[in-house]
């Protein structure tokens, strides 16, 4: 073997240093050997010594200005430098010398890469025309029909690829990605785990196995195996912010905050721009976010406020993130428009096209299809039993598409009232879209827009003709395909209208709906039992941790400093967290014993110790909604701020829904002031509070007048679609 074959051993085993030593020898004895010019400039390219590597091919074609691998191989290094116009040229003169299918894959890769999809597709069909069997530009044309959300002939690509070469491990990724996109857990569990047998120390299949037994509505989720993975996928890329992001987010999965908050810290300090080279490696959700969503879970205000304040500054320099958190960290509806809709865009795909009818023919009965993964001991599921229980059943087939298996009392009840009871949280997204289209469900209801356990996707391909958000999710989905919200004109004003991409349907009161037929437990607590001082007035907030921002904490607690006998009682029961209350309290200069903390109750017993509250204080920018209709359902008033945003304004409609409009604020002074004046007046606190007693006049608790309106919405709905109207609001 002699020195130029020796070098070429080198380079393509990965030894570049052995490789350039040679090449270097070579040179020294004949500068104008046109092989060691060309295949040195390789060896800087390789090691990113890219103005080196463009110098040694320029001086190999000098001597052979004919050689049309040279031209591609410079037009590569170009290409790798980030200067695609120069890429460009030298491939395109290569192809002039001579044509070759890989150049042509080459330069379909350059403008997939400056996103000219057009001429990247025209390139690879060429590419794969001159050979059939050049299974990178079949993998290449198979990513861009996934880019395109064209998941069907994607797949087709990469498994001719896959039969052409089975040593490429991107492929099994690529097919275990799109399965996984697809909701196909089990093929792309059985895809992944043939690659992973076969190329055990590749990164993307050991990231992506980790993404896969990370996902929660996949039956075999499994923290040990997810964890591993990404770790496996850590030692073989140490420096890469997106597996430190899924590692971050898994921790999260199981309330694991503060190791959640190490590696998001990781991702930021390692997060760049370059996403050129992966086609599959979506943006990287912005851990920012993720960061405050952890912090404000577990109370750690560390920087928290800096972070807030950038964020409702800048939101849109990564857009990239879901749209629910938005809801409880920016009052604006227009960023959370924003949001919502690059979010959408992003990462929510079309699987089946929609043939639209002309009319919607009833045959019977409306077929309405309820969709979520929250059938069970959850906020949605008791505000819906108002709906299930007085539905008109001589009107409408009501049919439950369960997307997460729960089995709860709360489960059984609702599998009692609904007929049509679909566990559909094994199935891919085609195969419940196909499942919705055999039953013909017209009207199609997501209880869960971009909640835990949600499947966008359905909506997105049109699981039905008309699709409507309601109840379980308080702003915009962002979704064209998204016809109608529900909503009310407290939450939605007409000049707010804008910032929906739904048509709004409005009902008369309150969209929430309740279930008057509740059955409350008659069991009394004492203040004793709660561990709560008999002589002091009770403040709560019995809302989520993370929806208490340090603005409204801080006026808290001059609330109590003003109020000298009274406690604020909320719902914690980890210990870091209620420390770190605690140690906020002191700070602010306020007693900590003089906040108690409620576990987690049976929901007919935390509902029974509500009553020894005497004010419910309501959180901002999101507010409490079925918190704080729990408590009027006590007998419990509310005070709140009436924000800009629908998730800000829920409060606002319950209580003029229950006749105490004098108890919505429009800003945290007014809201100070009021809280104050009615702890120090307990005539006005009593005037409140028999407003609540007969709650069978109020609109709120009257779940058959608002079953009435919702179904009456529905059905003009479908008078609208057939009218080809569906672009207006309704209003009853």
């Amino acid at each position: 073997m002699d020195k130029l074959d020796k070098a070429i051993y080198y380079l393509n085993n990965n030894k570049l240093n052995e490789a350039q030593r040679l090449l270097n020898e070579i040179l020294k004895k004949n500068s104008a050997d046109f092989n060691a010019l060309q295949i040195v400039a390789i060896v800087y390219a390789k090691k990113k010594e890219f103005k080196t590597a463009i110098e040694f091919f320029n001086k190999a074609l000098k001597i052979n200005p004919n050689s049309a691998s040279t031209y591609h191989n410079r037009g590569n290094t170009f290409r790798e430098m980030g200067e695609f116009d120069q890429a460009i040229v030298d491939i395109q003169k290569a192809l002039s010398i001579k044509e070759e299918s890989s150049f042509y894959n080459t330069l379909g890769c350059i403008y997939f890469e400056i996103n000219n999809i057009e001429d990247a597709k025209i390139n690879f069909n060429i590419s794969i025309k001159l050979n059939d069997k050049n299974f990178e530009a079949l993998t290449n044309l198979g990513k861009l029909f996934f880019q395109n959300q064209d998941f069907a002939s994607a797949e087709s690509l990469f498994l001719k690829s896959l039969l052409l070469n089975k040593n490429d491990p991107k492929i099994y990724n690529d097919i275990g990605v799109i399965h996984l996109v697809k909701k196909e857990f089990k093929k792309a569990d059985n895809i992944l785990n043939i690659g992973i047998d076969l190329f055990p120390n590749d990164f993307l299949i050991n990231l992506t196995l980790g993404n896969l037994y990370s996902t929660e509505s996949f039956e075999k989720f499994n923290f040990e195996k997810a964890y591993n993975f990404y770790q496996k996928a850590i030692s073989i890329k140490k420096d890469d912010p997106l597996t430190y992001l899924n590692l971050g987010l898994l921790f999260k999965i199981i309330g694991d905050h503060k190791n959640a908050i190490i590696n998001l810290k990781k991702t930021i300090h390692l997060q760049t721009t370059d996403r050129s080279k992966n086609f599959f490696v979506k943006k990287i959700n912005n851990p920012v976010i993720e960061l405050i969503d952890s912090k404000l879970k577990t109370f750690d205000w560390n920087e928290l406020n800096e972070d807030l304040i950038d964020i409702n500054l800048n939101y849109k320099k990564n857009l990239n993130f879901n749209p629910f958190m938005s809801l409880y960290i920016i009052d604006s509806p227009l960023a959370q428009k924003n949001i919502a809709e690059y979010y959408q865009k992003e990462n929510t795909f079309s699987l089946q096209y929609f043939n639209k009818k002309h009319n919607l023919l009833i045959k019977n009965k409306i077929n309405i299809g309820y969709f979520s993964g929250d059938f069970g001991n959850h906020a949605v599921t008791h505000l819906i039993f108002g709906l299930l229980k007085n539905h008109n059943k001589n009107k409408f087939n009501i049919n439950i598409f369960s997307l997460k298996k729960k089995e709860d009392e709360f489960t059984k009840e609702v599998f009692q009232l609904v007929k049509n009871f679909n566990d559909v949280s094994n199935l891919s997204d085609n195969e419940i879209i196909n499942l919705a289209k055999k039953m013909e469900i017209h009207i199609a209801v997501d209880l869960s827009g971009f909640t835990k356990y949600c499947r966008p996707n359905l909506f997105k391909s049109r699981i039905a003709t008309i699709q409507v958000s309601y109840l379980g999710y308080p702003g915009t989905t962002g979704m064209n395909e998204m016809d109608y919200l529900i909503a009310d004109e407290t939450l939605i004003r007409p000049q707010d209208q804008i910032y929906y991409t739904e048509k709004i349907a409005y009902v008369k009161d309150s969209y929430q709906i309740n279930d008057d037929q509740k059955k409350l437990s008659e069991y009394k607590f004492s203040k004793k039992q709660l561990n709560i001082p008999e002589d002091h007035f009770v403040f709560n907030s019995f809302n989520q941790i993370h929806k208490i921002q340090p603005n409204i904490f801080q006026c808290w607690m001059r609330i109590l400093k003003t109020i000298k006998r009274s406690i604020l009682w909320l719902l914690a029961d980890d210990k870091e967290i209620i420390d770190r209350i605690k140690k906020l309290a002191e700070q602010q200069g306020v007693d900590p014993n003089r906040i108690i903390f409620a576990s987690q109750m049976k929901h007919l017993d935390h509902l029974a110790r509500i009553q020894i509250t005497d004010l419910l204080l309501d959180t901002f920018p999101y507010g409490s909604h079925t918190t704080a209709s729990d408590a009027l359902t006590m007998g419990v008033p509310v005070v709140t701020i009436y924000g800009d945003t629908f998730a800000s304004r829920v409060a606002s409609s319950l209580l003029k829904a229950v006749n105490l409009p004098e108890l919505i604020t429009f800003n945290i002074k007014e809201y100070e002031d009021l809280i104050i004046k009615i702890a120090d007046d307990a005539t006005l606190l009593k005037k409140f509070k028999n407003k609540l007693k007969n709650k069978s006049l109020l609109p709120l608790f009257n779940s058959k007048k608002t079953t009435i309106e919702i179904e009456r919405l529905f059905e003009i709905m479908i008078e609208n679609y057939n009218s080809n109207k569906l672009n207006q609001n309704i209003h009853l």
